[in-house]
């Protein structure tokens, strides 16, 4: 059996949920962050960790903020990547607030280079 590409189906996928996504009406755009919010809040997996890893969120994503927010009231550390210019890598690091983050690649918030990286990824469990 020959297999299936199915890369132009979820190019499709892609394009018809970024759509949605720019046109739903902002306040229901940010009810339904802060529900998503409170879920992962909520998740097994959440409670008992000590840091999370999370990106930082665009417009058209979910919003990522409450969630780093409701994790720092939770008492956990929290790490941001941020793309090492040059390269096709990146470097989770560990931020304590949001003033610490600025524009980088793709126009992504990005932690400061200077702030500590997480090396050990099995201790952010």
């Amino acid at each position: 059996m020959r297999p299936i590409d199915i890369r132009g189906y979820k190019q499709d996928l892609r394009s018809r949920s970024k759509e949605r996504r720019r046109s739903m009406p902002k306040a229901e755009k940010q009810a339904l962050d802060l529900a998503i919010a409170e879920n992962v809040r909520r998740l097994k997996e959440y409670r008992p960790s000590k840091t999370i890893l999370i990106y930082m969120s665009t417009p058209i994503e979910v919003d990522t903020i409450q969630i780093i927010k409701n994790a720092w009231e939770d008492g956990k550390r929290v790490a941001v990547p941020r793309c090492i210019p040059e390269t096709r890598n990146m470097e989770f690091h560990y931020i304590d607030n949001l003033d610490c983050l600025s524009v980088g690649s793709f126009s992504v918030l990005e932690p400061d280079p200077s702030l500590p990286i997480v090396t050990d990824f099995r201790v952010v469990l």
